[in-house]
């Protein structure tokens, strides 16, 4: 089998096409493509636990044979069988833990790579609703913890089920008393999973919902450290970690006490049975129906096969609730609704015109619109304005352009097609997008504008910072387009952050640009070039831009101006100008803000 070959595992949508299982059945279902490992694995288990029985148990017939006076040339072929079975289960110890962890690590890579695609799947309107440290706990940590599942619980499932029967059928054959008196004890031991079942689940989801509250909360802290210390929160937010880590603490270890309360009944259990085989074999003795070579193997066979039992309840009881807890969050993740569905087949346009036909949108089932009856058009090569103040619904337009998510009520064209009739990733390729506080990796200039396009050569990255307006500055860098931008870009300006973001967004020359407040955080000069920018950009493409900014929106063939989620002005400049509406009035605090910053 490839050492790479669950890279190219198809992820669960292709295995399970309505909703892939929760619980036991989804873990199952993980290892389903390793299948065979998994036999590999468990035949090397039963290797390991055969032989350590057999060792044993010949031990146990050497010292009944001793008791009994057999030479040392009776004891030589028990010495050499020994030696054989401590041989074999060095081997099968050694094959279980290296097939095992093989398994369950190329199995986590799958679970890891199925997070990613389920967070890319509701991204970005799903995520609304999740905290980072949650999604950063469901890829490491809860991933993690089914190692636990994938290494261990399964194998020693199989494993607890052969060993007590092939040891029990051996010892009724040497002791049938001893076999059934040891019976009942197995059965009740074999329960004792199931007497705090819902308990367990339950603790194991609260531990790992704290877990995961904790690990959001130090990120926000840590992501927020400058206005934490700015404004004097450091021991508020410290308060604030400690209990969230006290609360962890106690849901430990109330789960560590039923653990623990779980082990320690199974270990009474199992000392009541091995001191019953005991009693009963000692009396065998005394009466004479139980030789002296036979004692000694029937109680290490009734040890054997309980403490068999007891290591599997142990490593149970210690991990099933967090292995299950885990396990529901990651399903849960996988399985939840994407925002939009993708299941057009259409192609964008070469020159698409934009229209927005009677648009209503609501963030929330229940909550205010963002978007009420907004119909406008911008015409295939054209450029549009959208203005309005803060909260008006032009970043939702830009938004709903993308499909981040799909509109409540009416319908957005791109040329001739329903946006929900396009592939969503032929749309998105389609459509060069710069949002207002674009992100960057920390990785070189060059890479973060290959984003759009990791294919592109040198010389088409170069040729899109120069429509941005952005190759002056890379020049001047010390190592030019190798130059490491830092965490977020830390290591640039605003200012040069957005020519980069435009860069990229104009790479591969989409015929569709939309720029959501691309001069926000550009200096004036800065803003000067940016607007010789757009003018070349603009030839051959339909521009969306939303800004508040006079000089950026005046040469638009069309400026829709939105308040409270409707559209109520639209026309050119000079027509909204001399309508004294709303655009008028925004035009005039502008101005006057300008002038009383002088």
């Amino acid at each position: 089998m490839s050492r790479t070959r669950w890279l190219d595992w198809n992820p669960p949508e292709e295995v399970a096409p309505e909703r892939w299982p929760t619980g036991m059945r989804g873990l199952l279902g993980v290892i389903r493509p390793y299948r065979w490992l998994l036999a590999a694995t468990i035949g090397s288990a039963l290797v390991n636990h055969g032989s350590a029985i057999a060792a044993a148990v010949l031990a146990a017939a050497m010292v009944g044979a001793a008791i009994e006076g057999a030479t040392a040339a009776e004891l030589q072929p028990l010495v050499f069988l020994l030696i054989v079975a401590v041989v074999l289960r060095s081997l099968g110890a050694f094959l279980e833990s290296w097939l095992g962890h093989d398994l369950a690590f190329r199995l986590l890579a799958i679970v890891r790579q199925w997070i990613y695609w389920g967070v890319e799947r509701i991204a970005p309107g799903g995520l609304v609703r999740k905290r980072g440290g949650d999604l950063t706990a469901a890829a490491m940590q809860d991933a993690e913890k089914l190692e636990v599942f994938f290494a261990h619980i399964v194998v020693e499932a199989v494993v607890v089920v052969v060993v007590p029967l092939v040891t029990l059928t051996a010892l009724a054959w040497i002791q049938p008393g001893a076999a059934l008196l040891l019976l009942p004890v197995l059965l009740l031991m074999a329960t004792v999973p199931l007497w705090l079942l819902r308990l367990a689940d339950r603790q194991g989801r609260i531990v790992r919902d704290a877990a995961g509250e904790m690990q959001a909360d130090v990120l926000e802290a840590a992501q927020g450290l400058r206005e934490v210390i700015v404004f004097g929160r450091q021991d508020a937010w410290l308060d604030r970690l400690d209990r969230m880590g006290h609360q962890l603490a106690r849901s430990q270890l109330r789960l560590g006490a039923r653990a623990g309360a779980e082990v320690a009944v199974s270990n009474t259990l199992a000392a009541v049975g091995v001191l019953a085989v005991l009693i009963i074999t000692y009396q065998g003795v005394r009466d004479g129906t139980v030789s002296a070579r036979a004692a000694p193997v029937a109680v290490t066979l009734a040890a054997v096969t309980l403490l068999s039992l007891v290591r599997f309840i142990t490593v149970l009881a210690q991990n099933r609730g967090e292995v299950f807890g885990s396990a529901d969050r990651i399903f849960g993740l996988i399985n939840e609704e994407p925002m939009v569905a993708d299941r057009g087949s259409a192609h964008v346009d070469a020159r698409p015109a934009i229209s927005f036909e009677a648009v209503g949108f609501r963030y929330l089932p229940d909550g205010p619109p963002a978007l009420e009856e907004v119909t406008f058009r911008a015409d295939a090569g054209a450029t549009i304005a959208l203005v309005g103040p803060s909260g008006a619904g032009k970043s939702t337009c830009a938004s709903l352009l993308m499909r981040f998510w799909d509109p409540d009520e009416g319908v957005i064209r791109l040329g001739a097609h329903d946006l929900r009739d396009l592939g969503i990733e032929h749309l998105r390729s389609a459509i060069g997008f710069v949002p207002q506080d674009p992100f960057l990796f920390h990785a070189s200039i060059a890479d973060n504008i290959r984003l759009r396009d990791p294919g592109s050569s040198d010389e088409e990255v170069r040729r899109a910072a120069r429509l941005a307006r952005a190759d002056g500055f890379i020049e001047r860098l010390p190592e030019g387009y190798a130059t490491m931008v830092g965490e977020r870009g830390a290591r640039l300006s605003g200012g040069e952050r957005q020519r980069l973001a435009i860069a990229r967004a104009l790479l591969g020359d989409p015929p569709v640009l939309v720029l959501d407040e691309p001069t926000s955080m550009l200096d004036a000069f800065s803003e000067q070039e940016l607007r010789a920018a757009m003018e070349s950009a603009r030839e051959g493409r339909t521009v969306v831009v939303i800004a508040h900014r006079l000089a950026t929106i005046r040469s638009a063939d069309l400026i829709v101006v939105l308040d409270q989620g409707r559209v109520v002005e639209h026309g050119t400049h000079a027509t909204l100008a001399a309508a004294d509406g709303l655009y008028a009035r925004l035009i005039r605090s502008q101005s006057e803000g300008l002038l009383a910053g002088t």
